[in-house]
């Protein structure tokens, strides 16, 4: 049989995209960009950085005093993310949403680690499989950082007592941020379309 334009005739279901090549959203695969690049690349900078001023971050909230103002700063942020990632499920669903709410879904598309956002394709070519064993390997891999960042602060500051409350803070803010986003990306090979 044949696929649509750019696919790879020897994947299952046509699903992979020619090497060089991404999915452009409606079924066919176009070539990748400058741009696709300098996205990938600025996306692999920027988690360990983020992952970093979280970090510290949270280091410095517990060293000062906590009034009403931060706790109710900290209640607010919390109730925010819960509703980014709800819309970022919500994203998943056939749906055809007027604008200016499907534009809203879009720009949280990243929260949902869909990695086809990041062109993947473009840098290598991974099954569906390797796809989602990536995916779920988001959570560990950002857990890991962590781990590597509170070691390092601890290197630095020549700590002798491990400080094991501020890793377990920042890597419970962590899973708490992708908490929705997560099951749900775990669970969508189990749903029938």
């Amino acid at each position: 049989g044949t696929c649509a334009a750019g696919r790879h005739n020897q994947s299952i279901a046509c699903n992979d995209c020619q090497d060089g090549l991404r999915d452009s959203g409606n079924g066919t695969c176009e070539e990748c960009g400058g741009g696709d690049y300098a996205f990938f690349i600025t996306v692999c900078f920027i988690i360990p950085i983020g992952v970093t001023c979280l970090y510290i971050g949270l280091k410095k909230e517990t060293q000062r005093q906590s009034g009403s103002g931060s706790l109710m700063m900290t209640c607010s942020l919390q109730l925010l993310l819960v509703t980014v990632q709800m819309l970022s499920v919500m994203r998943r669903f056939d749906i055809n949403w007027k604008e200016p709410f499907a534009s809203v879904l879009v720009f949280l598309e990243f929260l949902s680690f869909d990695l086809e956002m990041l062109s993947v394709s473009c840098v290598t070519s991974m099954g569906p499989v390797a796809l989602f064993g990536l995916r779920s390997l988001v959570i560990p891999v950002l857990m890991f950082a962590i781990l590597v960042v509170h070691l390092c602060f601890l290197l630095c500051t020549r700590s002798k007592t491990f400080q094991g409350s501020n890793l377990w803070r920042t890597m419970g803010t962590t899973f708490l941020v992708f908490f929705i986003v997560l099951f749900s990306m775990l669970l969508a090979p189990f749903q029938c379309h």
